[in-house]
């Protein structure tokens, strides 16, 4: 029920965690030939949910200024779960990290 047009930043942010994903996705992909690479991309997804974080917040402080209650708490738990995958890629990405330097 939530429009992602009438939504703040809800396109940004869901291409930023698709740019995440794809770059955790580069990154396992070069694990085994090409430990340089692999890092890059695992340093790459975690630079997406920090570029995230700082969209959600400006979100957040944007959905909290208008005055549809209901819109507001439907918004925010698509956010909150949106959020929640953000952290799922940094923590990925932190892992392929120790990884990649265990093998190096």
């Amino acid at each position: 029920e939530i429009n992602p047009t009438a939504t703040p930043n809800l396109r940004e942010l869901m291409d930023i965690l698709q740019e995440g994903t794809a770059a955790l996705v580069r990154s396992i992909s070069f694990l085994r030939n090409h430990l340089p690479e692999a890092s890059a991309q695992a340093m790459a997804a975690r630079k997406a949910e920090n570029r995230f974080t700082k969209g959600y917040r400006a979100s957040m402080k944007e959905l909290l200024e208008m005055e549809d209650v209901r819109f507001i708490l439907r918004a925010k738990e698509v956010y909150r779960s949106l959020m929640l995958m953000a952290d799922k890629i940094d923590r990925v990405g932190e892992k392929l990290q120790h990884c990649i330097i265990k093998m190096s």
